[in-house]
């Protein structure tokens, strides 16, 4: 948690807010994230990153995970109507999202991230779902069309991935529901933890 503004004192009378800073996302099941963390470790090896390692910073096993809306920091009030939103709303069913290829953020000529990521699909349908019930309690989304990848590496400065990429297998990833996330900044990075899950509906 973070206060918007200096604490308060007795002139002003000014009482601080209390914000959260959120995210929705999906957590990867213990055989997924095996499947990430190999695929991680094939990654750091490559020689697109060998070059580049004093500016890498690897995702722990603990915070990978793949975000579906980044909400930023949001008070009480629109956290609790944001939660009575979802609630009530019907979930899409369960899906499966393929990670099968590098990609790199903003560009590959001067990358700040890189992952996994894979063609759009159920879960753009799940993001679009969402979206009512977040504008309702009042949250600014981005408009950028979802992409479903997954951060793997983050570069203290932009750099550029040489080719040869890695080239990884297939991996199909089976999501039966979305976390709601709470960030805490660290020394050593940013700390994930879960304030609630939502079940994805069965497939009929």
């Amino acid at each position: 948690m973070r206060l918007e503004k200096p604490f308060s004192n007795e002139v002003t009378g000014y009482i601080p807010k209390v914000t959260k800073r959120l995210f929705f996302g999906i957590r990867p099941a213990p055989e997924i994230l095996r499947e990430l963390l190999a695929r991680q470790q094939v990654f750091r090896e490559s020689n697109c990153l060998k070059i580049h390692e004093n500016h890498c910073r690897w995702i722990s096993r603990d915070a990978i995970h793949m975000t579906l809306h980044f909400l930023g920091s949001i008070d009480p009030l629109q956290e609790t109507l944001m939660r009575q939103s979802l609630a009530v709303m019907p979930w899409t069913p369960r899906c499966t999202q393929r990670l099968d290829h590098v990609v790199a953020f903003p560009s590959k000529t001067g990358a700040t991230t890189a992952g996994l990521g894979g063609l759009n699909g159920p879960l753009e349908a799940l993001t679009m779902r969402m979206r009512p019930a977040l504008l309702s309690a009042g949250l600014t989304l981005d408009d950028r069309r979802f992409y479903p990848h997954v951060t793997l590496v983050r570069f203290q400065t932009p750099i550029p991935l040489v080719e040869p990429l890695p080239v990884f297998p297939l991996l199909d990833w089976m999501v039966d529901r979305v976390a709601l996330f709470q960030s805490h900044p660290t020394a050593s990075g940013s700390r994930y933890e879960i304030l609630e899950e939502f079940p994805l509906a069965p497939v009929s």
